[in-house]
């Protein structure tokens, strides 16, 4: 018997948790935005191109709206005293350039208190992309022992850095035979990583060393290294 009499109490506790929400008249999410001061009317977020005006309309819900403003991505865009009804604003989303940012209507009553709607505006570009189709031109040689790091052309030479400790060096390299004119090797404790040219100095960044080392174009003397941190 006192089974039967757990088993119903669980049965009426569980219609309690049930049913009391619905008795108690809860309120849903709709619920709550149907009754906000001011909306925008449309539910979505909103994508338009460059300089593209959207009509913008808001509906009012509330008398005790003091102020009513529209930001746009911090900035206030549009302020309204004492609104009421529907009102429309042209908007024009590409003030701040291209990417994704944040539309919002706030309301302040009259008391003080403060209500938020808010959509996100992505902005996309204007200009139709040109289809470009890379061909290849030719071909050249290239040491397959080089584990490449860096290439760079620099007044008609082709000048390479590679990595690997114990095999990193900067050289020069003849492009129709892919053999070394010239080069310079780092000690073993360094891995080689890219390099650049910068008037008649080559720079070889590092990988986990954080040294760069640069170096005369010319001849590939060492002018100094310099610290950095981070890696290659």
């Amino acid at each position: 018997m006192k089974k039967y009499i757990i088993i119903g109490l669980i049965v009426v506790l569980g219609a309690a948790f049930l049913v009391g929400p619905l008795l108690k008249g809860g309120s849903t999410p709709e619920d709550t935005e149907e009754i906000a001061p001011a909306l925008f009317t449309f539910k979505d977020n909103l994508a338009t191109r460059w300089n593209e005006v959207i009509p913008l309309t808001i509906e009012v819900n509330s008398q005790e709206i003091d102020k009513l403003e529209l930001i746009y991505n911090d900035s206030v865009f549009k302020t309204w005293s004492n609104p009421s009804g529907k009102l429309s604003y042209s908007f024009n989303a590409g003030f701040f350039g291209l990417g994704t940012r944040s539309l919002v209507l706030m309301s302040t009553l009259k008391d003080g208190t403060t209500f938020m709607d808010n959509r996100m505006v992505r902005i996309l570009s204007d200009v139709k992309p040109e289809i470009w189709i890379a061909e290849i031109v030719n071909s050249h040689p290239h040491l397959q022992t080089s584990f490449t790091q860096g290439l760079e052309f620099n007044e008609g030479a082709l000048y390479e850095g590679t990595g690997q400790k114990g095999m990193s060096f900067i050289a020069e390299v003849d492009l129709t035979s892919g053999k070394i004119k010239k080069e310079m090797g780092l000690n073993g404790n360094y891995f080689g990583e890219g390099i650049t040219i910068l008037g008649d100095k080559l720079f070889q960044i590092t990988w986990q060393e954080q040294t760069c080392f640069v170096y005369n174009k010319k001849d590939f003397q060492l002018i100094k290294d310099v610290k950095y941190t981070g890696e290659g």
